[in-house]
């Protein structure tokens, strides 16, 4: 990213939601995934290999740098702080994200990424982050789910998404474009509300020209017997339950689960043991297995309980970068297999996208300057 001499540049939600509306899924998909497949590599070089070996780099600077979050807590919220640098791009950046503590909250995820000039050090950008967080979570999702060899999946009629705000909005529009055989969009939340309310009547506004049918349910009606959560063919987990939100042993043969919003030991959205006890599922890919294995519920207890070792856990949790740089492919699964996705969101990802939508909104005159 070229250095910047400008004041600080500004871009509201306003902002956003226009440059992202230019943008193709192509180009988000592109941008995450080579994010993904750099991080990956990364991972798998030794640190000496990972830094810059320009003989006239005289501070030599890892590529990648994707440190584990933090977090601080505030009477109503968890402020999650994501620092990373994406040198591809020459970006960056930090992102805080405020999860609300109450289950009753009903604001969202209010979220701001702070881009840096690298070359003078200085703050260069600040974006409104709340899109752009469903954005390439949602893209990820979407292609780990391409991965999968279930006909089911291929050709998924039905989509369930657990979750009201912007998550299931754009895991909606992104995994829908997965099917052409798609007729039916279920959103499962916990009780009514203006945000579910919304969130149905933009994915009818999304779908209006498509043969795709729109509706709602509780999460109890989805779980229960004969429900939802048994016939769909792609379910996408978008909320920070602490219990499983169905029973695992109903899944369709051949599924797709995504997994994004547990991102605490203590939170889970599926029991993962008992399907990986009785052979249904084989491996569960993630965007960071250092990550999952620290931060997800989920996978915490698959390791335990199966007793799988540190050394088979490479075996047992893919990354994605991994599988579209080639390194393994799901190849072993059957057509009755789960394919699952965990995700607890990296900080190169935010890098990622953020450049992609500066650039963009640079070019578009998409922005606000104020003196800084």
């Amino acid at each position: 990213m070229a250095s910047h001499k400008k004041g600080l540049l500004v871009l509201s939600e306003a902002n956003v939601s226009t440059v992202l509306n230019k943008l193709s899924t192509a180009e988000i998909l592109s941008t995450i995934g080579k994010a993904l497949r750099t991080l990956s590599v990364s991972q798998d070089t030794k640190p000496s290999e990972a830094v810059s070996k320009r003989e006239s780099d005289e501070l030599a600077t890892p590529t990648i740098q994707n440190p584990l979050r933090i977090t601080t807590s505030t009477p109503n919220h968890s402020l999650l702080y994501m620092p990373s640098r994406l040198g591809t791009s020459s970006t960056t950046s930090i992102k805080v994200v405020s999860v609300p503590r109450r289950a009753d909250d009903q604001t969202g995820l209010p979220a701001t990424t702070l881009i840096f000039d690298e070359k003078t050090g200085q703050s260069r950008a600040v974006l409104n982050a709340r899109s752009l967080t469903a954005v390439r979570t949602a893209q990820v999702a979407a292609s780990a789910l391409a991965l999968s060899t279930s006909t089911n999946t291929q050709k998924a009629k039905t989509l369930l998404i657990y979750g009201a705000g912007l998550q299931a909005f754009w895991h909606a529009r992104l995994v829908s474009s997965l099917s052409r055989d798609l007729k039916e969009v279920i959103v499962a939340s916990r009780r009514v509300t203006p945000r579910s309310e919304a969130l149905a009547s933009d994915l009818t506004t999304l779908f209006r020209n498509e043969d795709i049918s729109v509706s709602s349910c509780s999460i109890e009606e989805a779980a229960s017997e004969g429900g939802h959560a048994s016939r769909a063919d792609i379910i996408c987990c978008c909320t920070p339950s602490t219990v499983p939100l169905f029973p695992c042993e109903r899944l369709k043969k051949g599924a797709g689960v995504t997994l994004i919003g547990s991102y605490k030991p203590h939170m889970q959205e599926i029991d993962l043991v008992p399907l990986a006890q009785s052979g249904r599922v084989k491996r569960v890919i993630v965007d960071s297995r250092e990550a999952c294995i620290a931060e997800a519920g989920e996978i915490q207890r698959l390791l335990k309980d199966c007793d799988i070792s540190e050394e088979d856990a490479s075996q047992w949790l893919p990354e994605l970068g991994q599988l579209v740089n080639g390194q393994g492919s799901p190849v072993d699964q059957t057509e009755d297999d789960l394919t699952i996705f965990k995700s607890v969101g990296v900080g190169v990802m935010d890098s990622a996208i953020s450049a992609l939508v500066l650039q963009k909104a640079e070019e578009l005159a998409e922005y606000t300057e104020v003196a800084f």
